[in-house]
């Protein structure tokens, strides 16, 4: 009995200890796992989205530095900015603005792979102009900016000339104002300024800014703190606009966009990257009135010089308000003048790019300024590549030519920029059909390339002296060539390369995209082209690099085209995978397979056929067979039998088998048939042409009519050869059916009176379509002739 409660005591010991060490061990597992819990994502997370007063600029901020493609939509107008690697947050999918152009703003998170894609969707009451950009001080602040359509880009300058006279004062900031309206920096100035209130910078500021663009009374004065170093200025065409580049400055514009209504100007536009600030004053006319750049003691002043009788006037001049007049303390420093068209050699620049035919000659015609320094053309897959050192392009000519409807070789030029080891280049693309003959020929600033419709005669030689080339191309060339300042000349002629074969022509339908990158990573790149072509991309391993480029407003194809090229790679597509290798790579691994195709062939059994020709030439066909035969394959003909024996590889006598068919095909042949006929010169004659159409239809009928038969006329109707109490001759031809119930056919009937007709012969030959026959008849009668070598039979 006592036993018993010692037992359970047991037991219970024990289960309890059990249920200890199961708690513990639940602890640590809990424990295990919760740093799991608090691992942090690896994207991005979008923190604000905010929208200027003016609706015309949009900021995203985000927890780290942008990785981004921008592209526009089509109807209706719409931006679309894809984030990579990054998540919405808490920030709002669905903003309504209704200012200005903006609509709205949405947002959309996409899962892509094992990533993930923000998308953002601005909507536009009417298409405009964009730019996207991070902010240079702040790679975590993306800035989307807003150009103005035209009805508000150019204001009456009605609107401006009224406003009052007065001076900036530079420390106030554009938030103290309690209104939007009255942050704009566009005011009247007097001439005088005093020094005090100029726009000069504080001892203690590191960088010049940008504060102001103020009307004046003879141009435009660019409000500057601080000291200008170097600038550039320079003027552009179709349309009209001129280029004001200040070099180590800083953009404290709260617009990037402020009107002007003055001088010919409509608007000024403020751009902004990390090494300098660019200015464009756009025309509001056709033409601008001439200018000069010149050094103030508010910074910088645009000033326009008078124009002449023929030349629209400028906007009447403003007079200070006669309240407040300033006389300035400190003197004015020098004036230092910039020649519009010669901007510094320091910075060279791609100005202008023309496309024209001449004498069935493309030309595209390249005007270069600075220290540009051309390449020779290379032939790539697509057509011509001109790498083109330290030079720029402008934004403005940053966009694809079409040239396709010129009926020249020359499809599309698309200039872009890239840089290279620091070093900007400017590259031009010129796709080509076919591979035609081309030549470069550089004089001065004017870098012309000529492209000539492809011949059958090769090209002509590179002359060996410079000079035997010159009569020929100074003559064409003067009237276009002749305003360069630059004496040197280069004329390189690049003969067609036959080992270059150029594949066939490429249409590209991608969507277009903007791509903006400096010193980016190649694979990066590929992974934003895969998520807007919806195509699934495998990159090698050794895959590696960065690359700096600029392509805007391109397909998303022809960018990875220009990419894969600019890499040296090559890509595979297998449905929607795509395989990007190196080109070497992928050319080891076709060999490979060639070897391994031509290895299993080598063990692969000989088997012996026979083939039966019937209407082609047994020579003929052995020819045909002899190119489709494997290393070890045997061909014989029997020339007596019309037969070829072949012994080979099973597959190769599957292919012989299949073009026989086609090849052993009997020949049309054609029957011609005469009639030749005597009679005599006072026979009364029935001669004509009679014309029937005949319709037979027994599967239906209309209004209960199937059958048609008529005549259209002619000379005779039904000749004679049937007539009562005369005689005659018919022929009949029938010409074959038009559908599969109508015959044409036309009787010809030659008539006489008895014993007045006489047939003599009715020959007729049977020859093969296109082959020559000819028919002899007759008898040959020796008859003897006399001349002087005698007498001859």
């Amino acid at each position: 009995m006592r036993m018993y409660p010692s037992r359970i005591v047991c037991h219970a010991v024990a289960l309890i200890s059990l249920l200890a060490v199961s708690a513990g061990c639940v602890k640590r597992m809990s424990a295990t796992n919760e740093p799991g819990k608090a691992e942090a994502t690896a994207f991005a997370t979008l923190r604000s989205l905010a929208v200027s007063a003016d609706a015309s600029r949009i900021e995203l901020t985000s927890d780290k530095p942008f990785t981004y493609t921008s592209y526009k939509a089509g109807t209706p107008a719409k931006i679309v900015v894809d984030l990579s690697t990054t998540e919405p947050g808490s920030v709002a999918s669905d903003i309504e603005v209704n200012r200005g152009n903006l609509r709205r703003i949405g947002l959309l998170r996409q899962p892509v792979g094992g990533g993930v894609l923000t998308r953002v969707e601005i909507s536009l009451a009417r298409d405009a102009d964009f730019t996207v950009a991070t902010d240079p001080s702040d790679k975590k602040k993306l800035l989307v900016t807003l150009m103005p359509a035209e009805t508000e880009a150019s204001a009456p300058p009605t609107e401006v000339l009224p406003v009052e006279a007065k001076i900036i004062d530079q420390t106030v900031s554009p938030e103290a104002s309690p209104k939007p309206a009255e942050s704009v920096s566009v005011v009247m100035l007097s001439e005088e300024v005093t020094a005090g209130q100029g726009a000069k910078a504080e001892s203690g500021e590191s960088q010049p800014r940008l504060n102001a663009i103020v009307i004046a009374k003879d141009g435009v004065d660019i409000s500057i703190a601080g000291s200008v170093q170097t600038f550039n200025s320079f003027k552009l065409s179709k349309p009209d606009r001129i280029v004001l580049d200040i070099f180590g400055m800083k953009n404290a514009l709260a617009n990037s966009v402020v009107p002007i209504g003055a001088f010919g100007v409509a608007n000024a536009r403020v751009g902004s990257t990390p090494d300098k600030v660019r200015v464009v004053l756009d025309a509001s006319l056709e033409t601008l009135p001439p200018f000069e750049v010149v050094k103030s003691d508010l910074g910088l002043k645009i000033r326009f010089k008078p124009q002449t009788a023929g030349q629209a006037a400028p906007a009447a001049p403003f007079t200070p308000s006669p309240a407040a007049p300033v006389v300035a303390s400190v003197p004015v420093p020098a004036a230092v003048k910039v020649e519009v068209p010669s901007p510094p050699h320091s910075r060279g620049s791609l100005e202008t790019l023309d496309f024209n035919v001449v004498d069935g000659v493309s030309r595209i015609t390249m005007k270069l300024s600075g220290t540009c320094e051309p390449g020779h053309p290379v032939q790539v897959a697509q057509g011509l590549s001109l790498s083109i050192k330290d030079c720029q392009v402008p934004k403005g000519l940053q966009r694809a030519l079409d040239t396709s409807q010129f009926g020249s070789p020359v499809l599309s030029v698309t200039p872009y920029q890239v840089k290279v080891q620091g070093v900007f280049v400017a590259k031009v693309m010129v796709r080509l059909h076919g591979n035609p003959p081309f030549t470069m020929k550089r004089k001065g600033d004017i870098l012309v390339l000529d492209v000539a419709t492809p011949v059958t005669s090769p090209v002509a030689k590179l002359p060996a002296s410079p000079s035997a080339a010159r009569p020929a191309t100074e003559t064409e060339f003067a009237d276009e060539l002749a305003p360069a300042a630059r004496s040197e000349e280069m004329v390189v002629q690049i003969p067609r390369s036959e080992a270059g074969k150029r594949a066939a022509k490429k249409v590209y339908t991608g969507r277009r995209v903007t791509l903006e990158f400096s010193d980016a990573d190649v694979r990066k790149i590929f992974q934003l082209i895969a998520e807007v072509s919806n195509l699934n991309f495998l990159i090698a391993d050794d895959v590696t690099g960065t690359i700096s480029i600029k392509l805007v407003n391109v397909p998303w194809d022809q960018a990875l085209d220009v990419i894969l090229d600019a890499k040296d790679l090559g890509m595979q597509q297998d449905g929607n995978i795509v395989q990007i290798k190196p080109k070497a790579k992928m050319q080891t691994q076709a060999d490979a397979e060639l070897a391994s195709k031509k290895a299993a062939e080598l063990g692969m059994e000989l088997r012996t056929a026979v083939f039966e020709v019937n209407y082609a030439a047994v020579s003929e066909v052995a020819v045909q067979f002899a190119a489709l035969k494997s290393d070890r394959g045997t061909i014989t003909k029997d020339e007596r039998t019309s037969r070829v024996i072949v012994k080979d590889i099973q597959t190769a006598l599957d292919d012989m088998r299949q073009l026989l068919k086609t090849l052993d095909a009997p020949e049309k042949q054609v029957m011609i048939e005469a009639r030749i006929v005597e009679a005599t010169s006072t026979f009364t004659r029935d001669l004509g042409v009679q014309w029937g159409l005949h319709y037979k239809d027994g599967s239906a009928s209309v209004a209960g009519i199937n059958t048609v038969d008529t005549g259209f006329g002619g000379v005779v109707s039904s000749a004679g050869p049937g007539s009562t109490g005369s005689g005659g001759l018919g022929l009949g031809m029938s010409f074959g059916k038009l559908t599969s119930n109508i015959q044409l056919d036309m009787r010809l009937a030659a008539a006489a009176t008895i014993g007045q007709v006489k047939i003599i012969s009715t020959p007729k030959v049977v020859t093969l379509n296109n082959k020559a026959a000819k028919i002899s008849q007759g008898q040959s009668i020796p008859y003897q002739t006399f001349s002087a070598e005698g007498t001859k039979t």
